[in-house]
């Protein structure tokens, strides 16, 4: 990939030609428990925010040795950042895996789920040999999922009004998700630097929020805002392949989310959109733990479901009047 100028990430306003890149200082950065080392020129390291720039042009002693160690980022991260940096370019969390090669037998590998893009519609799974197929398992949109038998809230289905009312709420609640996310994609813009290119991850959600919270600390604001779009726009579009598979990524990113205090907007964005698909991520033991286990997201997710509830009610009560 050809590389990009520096100022085509557009941040703070720094614009470097080639030559200034190329003839400053490297910067050593030692990442994670295995302190690797990754070389980046100072200039590019510079330019992406205040507090980079502090970083490599000050008095302390990480400037002074040109190498710093962040044991608290991984090694993915840093790596999407330096593409980043270099190319101005986000780098590519596509939000499905690669499509499972061709076994010699004409059928496909069994690989892991997808949480696929509507751009390019689902990716269907492959059939599996009639003989040791197991029982097929509908593919059942998010929203049309019924309500957990150990559904925490008293909003049981046997009573239509309260089904109806239930149907309403959450539909409330996607909607003000899906408002959130349009607000996002408006506020990061469309420039090059909200572009992608070309890489496949396993969890794309955990990869959008960890680039979130590595700019968010280093005051790398398109970045910081491109991150938070992008995974707003991969949880929006996000349908169920293998039901399993998705609940596991979605609850991965819950409990990155809340394990350790992270920024309020990745929260507020996870949990309303957990408060949309709550019937569907509650058949999950693992999202149920976490949830027990996390103060601050029962509440949040529990005052979610109630200010929009509310608001739904009060509409609806406004319009028999």
């Amino acid at each position: 990939m050809a590389l990009q100028p520096a100022r085509a990430t557009g941040l703070e306003g720094k614009a470097l030609s080639y030559d200034e890149i190329a003839c400053s200082q490297p910067f050593r950065f030692r990442i994670g428990p295995n302190k690797r080392e990754f070389i980046i020129h100072s200039a590019l390291v510079t330019a992406q925010s205040p507090a980079l720039d502090r970083l490599v042009n000050s008095d302390f002693k990480e400037a002074k040795d040109g190498h710093v160690e962040l044991d608290n980022v991984d090694e993915d991260t840093f790596t999407r950042f330096i593409e980043y940096a270099y190319t101005g370019r986000y780098p590519k969390t596509e939000a499905y895996d690669p499509e499972p090669a061709p076994e010699p037998n004409g059928h496909a590998s069994s690989g892991d789920s997808q949480l696929a893009r509507r751009e390019d519609g689902p990716v269907a799974e492959s059939p599996e040999p009639q003989a040791e197929a197991p029982p097929a398992e509908a593919e059942v949109p998010i929203e049309a999922e019924s309500t957990p038998s150990d559904w925490p809230w008293d909003l049981p289905p046997s009573k239509k009004k309260k089904k109806v009312t239930r149907v309403v709420m959450f539909k409330g609640l996607s909607k003000k998700f899906a408002k959130m996310v349009a607000g996002l994609e408006a506020e990061a813009g469309s420039d090059e630097t909200c572009q992608v290119q070309g890489r496949l991850t396993t969890n794309p959600l955990l990869v959008h929020a960890r680039i979130f919270v590595f700019a968010d600390y280093w005051g790398i604001t398109k970045l910081r805002d491109a991150s938070l779009q992008k995974l707003g726009r991969a949880l929006n579009e996000a349908i169920v392949v293998k039901r399993d598979v998705v609940r596991a990524r979605i609850a991965d990113l819950v409990e990155y989310c809340f394990v350790e205090a992270r920024p309020d907007e990745l929260q507020q964005l996870v949990i309303l959109y957990a408060a949309s698909r709550l019937p569907f991520l509650w058949v999950s033991e693992r999202f149920r733990e976490i949830y027990g286990d996390n103060k601050e997201l029962s509440i949040g997710l529990t005052g979610a479901i109630i200010e929009v509830g509310t608001n739904e009610k009060e509409a609806l009560s406004s319009l028999r009047s």
